[in-house]
């Protein structure tokens, strides 16, 4: 059997081009793509790598399909409150939670994870990202000690899940992992449930604790005694309570496991590859596709070939349509390579970002600002190198976007200034970065005079350089706000869009705050372990509840 006959049983043909395709690869799988459709078949073109980005300007390249992501975005939701130290899960329920959550992400190792941490309330720690290697960096870094108030709230991750994680993004689907002891969790449940009603993601839960419980240990800075004590000086017993999780699996179609269970365990992993998951927010946005390059390349096309037809000797004249062609083809030539590679870095950077590839969009934007320097770009490269941990190399970029709108200027000495925080940790010995994040975050001020992120993180600086101009400083009863950054192509609009994840730090205070306590390094490092998630106009990482602290603090 010819391929031509081949061909002709084939209607709805699937062409696929090599691995790591070049020009040739990809105009070949295009022209196979046309002549198949003028012969009325419906193909299908294929690449299983990503067109390179100097080849996007060509006609139907956006119609060429990538290997297809993962359908599942998994949400891990983590227990932090005091009572997940009780040893009674081979070892403390913490620990064993935290192992689950490893499982659970190397079972699903081709899809998007987030990380949200709660006690008495809720925070989005990572948003969700492809990188799984950060995934358990954070999952590592978190204990009861990030948060000032340890307690148990079931309804928090719940009502962030509910608000939150329902604009975090417009593709694929969410499911919502719980693991708790359930502690105290019957009237927050019902409070999250009735505001998760209608959304898009059910709730799969996983108890991790035993029925019989155990005493809750002392802080490590109570005094010399062995156990947690309530308000009466009595040691606090906790025990698994799995009435509540059972409640929220089965009011939103997820399902419940045991963490000694293995078997509901795998029933739980099989229910949450078999789900069918509601899409969020409706159908996927469409990305854009630039053909502004086409009209312009014909026009410099055209500009061309009258100059060679102008300056032409007479005799050579009569080979116009050679020559006009000639010029076509020079001119697409240089504007490939010249004023839309650099536009089309920047889209591929911003689409990267979007979908939570942030080497990618670092690539794409240090491709771009190769090209040309924008203030814009400047700041999107720096808030990717923040998301990737390279907090001192993120530090020149935002200084490069402090050239940048006054808009722009705002977050950009919020973000410069808490990058040099977090790289002044990493390298103490370098004091200069703490210098400079104090600038900057006083600037930040200066130019958002109520930002109470840019106080708080202030505030930090000081205390981390040893400032005496800290003492006494005015906390804001809540949590500390990190690395602003939404990654769009126009840099960021009057208000900056972060959500934080929330780590230790001053007194939690009521509504009008209160004296920040003294922070330690450690303290410090959990207060600014912290990280933006773009696409929110609200910041996610002030408490989903307010109020007083809770009269059971574990």
């Amino acid at each position: 059997m010819t391929l031509e006959s081949l061909l002709q049983q084939a209607h709805q043909p699937l062409l696929i081009a090599h691995i790591a395709p070049d020009g040739d690869a990809i105009g070949s799988l295009l022209g196979l793509g046309w002549a198949l459709r003028d012969a009325g078949k419906r193909p299908t073109m294929a690449c299983a790598d990503p067109v390179p980005e100097e080849l996007q300007f060509l006609p139907g390249a956006s119609e060429i399909v990538s290997r297809a992501r993962g359908d599942e975005d998994l949400v891990v939701a983590l227990d932090l409150s005091r009572s997940m130290l009780v040893g009674d899960a081979g070892g403390p329920r913490l620990d064993r939670a935290k192992a689950i959550a490893r499982e659970l992400s190397a079972e699903f190792a081709g899809d998007r994870v987030a990380l949200v941490v709660f006690g008495g309330s809720a925070f989005l720690q990572l948003p969700l990202t492809t990188d799984h290697d950060v995934f358990a960096r954070f999952l590592e870094s978190v204990s009861p000690a990030s948060l000032d108030d340890p307690s148990t709230n079931l309804g928090a991750p719940l009502e962030l899940a509910a608000t939150a994680l329902a604009h975090e993004g417009s593709d694929g689907h969410r499911a919502l992992v719980l693991l708790s002891d359930g502690e105290d969790g019957a009237e927050q449940v019902a409070r999250g449930l009735e505001k998760l009603q209608g959304a898009p993601f059910p709730v799969f839960a996983i108890g991790v604790g035993t029925p019989e419980g155990g005493f809750v240990p002392a802080d490590p800075g109570d005094a010399a005694q062995p156990w947690h004590v309530d308000a009466v000086g009595r040691p606090v017993a906790s025990r698994l309570e799995e009435e509540a999780l059972r409640q929220v699996a089965a009011a939103t179609g997820g399902r419940y496991a045991r963490w000694d269970d293995a078997g509901a365990r795998r029933d739980l992993v099989a229910g949450l590859r078999g789900v069918t998951l509601r899409p969020l927010g409706g159908s996927a946005a469409p990305e854009p596709r630039e053909d502004f390059q086409w009209p312009l390349g014909l026009a410099v096309a055209l500009l061309a070939a009258d100059l060679w037809l102008g300056l032409a000797p007479t005799h050579v004249r009569t080979r116009a349509p050679a020559r006009v062609l000639q010029a076509a083809m020079l001119a697409a030539v240089l504007l490939a390579s010249g004023c839309v590679t650099d536009r089309v870095a920047r889209l591929q950077g911003q689409r990267a970002w979007a979908r939570g590839d942030f080497a990618a969009a670092r690539g794409h934007w240090q491709a771009a600002l190769a090209r040309r320097a924008d203030p814009r770009t400047s700041y999107n490269l720096g808030s990717a190198l923040y998301r990737l941990g390279r907090f001192e190399e993120a530090v020149p970029r935002f200084r490069e976007a402090l050239a940048g709108p006054s808009t722009l200027r705002a977050a950009a000495h919020f973000n410069l200034g808490t990058a040099a925080v977090r790289a002044a940790e990493l390298n103490p010995e370098r004091r200069e970065l703490l210098d400079e994040a104090v600038t900057s975050l006083e600037a930040a001020l200066l130019l958002a005079p109520g930002d109470s992120a840019a106080k708080w993180n202030l505030e930090v600086a000081l205390r981390r350089r040893g400032s005496p101009d800290a003492a006494g400083s005015p906390g804001r009863g809540g949590r500390a706000q990190a690395g602003a950054g939404d990654g769009r192509e126009d840099g960021l609009d009057s208000q900056r869009e972060t959500a934080i994840g929330a780590m230790a730090g001053g007194g939690q205070g009521d509504a009008q705050g209160e004296s920040a306590e003294e922070l330690d390094a450690e303290s410090a490092r959990r207060l600014l372990d912290a990280i933006e998630r773009e696409q929110l106009s609200s910041r996610e990482g002030r408490p989903a509840r307010r109020g007083q602290r809770a009269d059971r603090d574990w």
